[in-house]
């Protein structure tokens, strides 16, 4: 009775081993599985995280190019009529030099 109490713990104990070794396996592919997983993560938030800078960037360019735009057309708009402004003047320089002689 004795020797088969011990040969019953003696299985207990090699089948409490073994399922050890088991649930350490387990354990050790889950945390594999979970470290790809999080490298996956992280590739495709970088991925994500540089083509919305991209996009971002591009969006900046156009909007500064608009306002470059824009800005060009204002000044070449004052430009002309200073342009005018100054044929003008000139016209009336030119007049009051001719009266002033005449």
């Amino acid at each position: 009775m004795i020797q088969e109490t011990i040969k019953a713990v003696k299985e207990a104990e090699a089948k409490a081993q073994q399922k050890i070794k088991e649930a350490s396996v387990r354990a050790q592919s889950i945390i594999s599985e979970a470290e790809k997983e999080a490298e996956n993560i992280i590739r495709k938030t970088e991925t994500a995280a540089g083509e919305q800078a991209a996009s971002d960037m591009k969006a900046a360019e156009e909007r500064a190019h608009s306002t470059e735009n824009t800005v060009v057309g204002q000044v070449e708009e004052e430009l002309a009529a200073l342009k005018k402004k100054a044929e003008s003047k000139h016209e009336q320089a030119i007049q009051a030099v001719m009266d002033s002689l005449f």
